[in-house]
């Protein structure tokens, strides 16, 4: 691999994980419709989240993404963990995992001291994109005098 993030042409696709969309009945019959496979060397995942609880745990609604999830971490070497922190104010009932099994978060911004201690114990790297809060991104924002059209 010439750069990490560069995809290694020598990985193999292992296995499927989980069932596919055809035989799940849950498509429309596209054959594009796409399947989550393993790779032999698993070396990063990216996952998501629907919601994140104040103790930590990471939720989501559907089962089988949550079963994707879950075998995403168990062979990878490295978690990624991608949710903005809108996902903080939700919930959601079935679980996933534990921050303590992320090894990096990648957040617009943590919500709260306590989430901030939680991922230092946890020894989770966070990166802080920025961006507006969640009642910012929400309200609409009055163009300036100078905006142009």
């Amino acid at each position: 691999m010439a750069n990490k993030w560069d995809a290694d042409p020598a990985t193999n696709l292992s296995r499927r994980l989980g069932k596919s969309a055809h035989e799940l009945a849950i498509t429309t019959g596209n054959a594009s419709c796409p399947d989550i496979w393993e790779l032999d060397n698993g070396d990063i995942a990216i996952i998501g989240t629907s919601a994140i609880d104040p103790n930590g745990t990471l939720l989501d609604f559907d089962v089988r993404e949550v079963e994707t999830s879950r075998a995403i971490i168990e062979h990878a070497r490295k978690i990624v963990l991608v949710a903005d922190s809108s996902k903080f104010s939700r919930s959601a009932p079935v679980r996933i995992a534990h921050l303590s099994e992320i090894d990096v978060f990648v957040t617009d911004r943590l919500p709260n001291l306590a989430i901030a201690e939680m991922c230092q114990r946890c020894e989770v790297k966070v990166i802080e994109t920025g961006g507006p809060t969640e009642a910012e991104a929400v309200e609409p924002r009055e163009p300036s005098a100078q905006t142009k059209f």
